[in-house]
């Protein structure tokens, strides 16, 4: 379940399952573009990369509908290598079993990264500037309860975090309900500092959407020149 979350999460982010578009305003306001980055997909505590294919008609203009662009295929991706991830922070808390709610943040060349699944507490780790088995990613940020103890509003049985996203210097989170079997789940979303040694800038969780479940997952924006077309700057799901 864990490698099929990540491989749907890769699908998101490269806005092949566009779940929800998040509308101007509220935790959209304020987007800033970033340019395009790496992918990066996890399994067993190794980062897989990559890089995503730039096409011309992937990244022309609209004067073609988006239903006639071609779609990604496995052809489109070549294989760039792996690095190790820490088996701890510098505190002690463990990264194993980890590796969801990821978000490339290119000012710091890292990953903030989803620390061991029983804690849901959210790290940085550096991406090595060479990208072979041999090296292991740096600790950026220790792993940090980034909603500030909130994380239990979305709901009372095994909250999960789900994806990060960087909006514009902000990081916007998502969590979800582990078996939100009634459907109870309203709220998803939180705001924070990207710094996560930071606190008392918590916002949230606030409601995307009508049903929290198929919205708190991953996280991405939208390239500007697609943004009418899906009538909003970014996706959530």
């Amino acid at each position: 379940m864990r490698q099929q979350n990540m491989i749907i999460g890769l699908l998101i982010a490269i806005g092949l399952i566009p779940l929800l578009v998040l509308e101007s305003g509220g935790l959209a306001a304020g987007l800033q573009v970033r340019p395009e980055h790496d992918l990066f997909v996890v399994r067993h505590g190794t980062v897989w990369s990559a890089l995503r294919h730039h096409s011309t008609p992937l990244r022309g203009s609209l004067q073609t509908s988006l239903a006639e662009l071609p779609l990604l295929t496995q052809s489109a991706l070549s294989f760039v290598g792996t690095f190790s991830v820490p088996g701890q922070d510098g505190n002690g808390h463990p990264l194993t079993w980890g590796g969801y709610s990821l978000t490339y943040d290119p000012e710091r060349q890292g990953l903030f990264f989803g620390c061991h699944d029983w804690y849901q507490r959210l790290g940085q780790i550096g991406v090595p500037t060479t990208i072979t088995l041999t090296q292991t990613a740096s600790i950026l940020q220790n792993c940090t309860d980034v909603t500030e103890g909130r994380l239990a509003l979305v709901d009372d049985y095994m909250p999960q975090l789900g994806g990060t996203l960087l909006y514009n210097n902000r990081l916007i989170v998502s969590a979800y309900g582990y078996y939100d079997a009634d459907y109870s789940q309203v709220l998803s979303h939180f705001g924070s500092s990207p710094d996560l040694a930071v606190t008392g800038e918590v916002v949230g969780p606030y409601q995307v959407g009508e049903q929290a479940g198929i919205v708190a997952g991953y996280m991405t924006t939208i390239p500007e020149e697609w943004r009418s077309a899906f009538g909003g700057p970014a996706l959530t799901g």
